[in-house]
């Protein structure tokens, strides 16, 4: 469940050229939106793919992934997330120079934005 940033970038890049090869075809899905409304985008991702899931399955769905479910599947013996049980906000953590050296990045890694303004920081 952990990613750095060249993974992120591999990842997006990829689904970033096929978005601009067939975007006819590809329904984007994103996270912030899922975590407002779960429900409608399992009905979305079924609707878009023919799966014809069911009111139950979605039920069911929905609660395995609630972060209280997902905790669950933590890996106790994995090297800790450091940036998710940060103390300090991501706005102390990344100025000057960091800063620099993460858009300097993003600049260079990143073909496509998948619809995100990846050059602000996180809440």
């Amino acid at each position: 469940y952990r990613c750095d940033l060249y993974w992120l970038a591999r990842f997006w890049n990829r689904w970033g050229d096929i978005r601009a090869r067939h975007g006819d075809s590809i329904q984007l899905i994103q996270y912030e939106r899922t975590q407002k409304d779960p429900r409608a985008a399992l009905e979305a991702v079924s609707k878009h793919w023919s799966l014809g899931l069911s009111a139950d399955a979605i039920n069911v769905a929905l609660a395995a992934g609630t972060k209280d479910a997902m905790a669950q599947k933590i890996d106790p013996d994995a090297e800790p997330n450091v940036l998710q049980n940060r103390k300090t906000p991501l706005t102390e953590l990344f100025t000057g120079e960091a800063l620099d050296i993460y858009t300097d990045h993003i600049r260079t890694l990143f073909r496509h934005d998948l619809d995100y303004d990846l050059f602000s920081l996180p809440a």
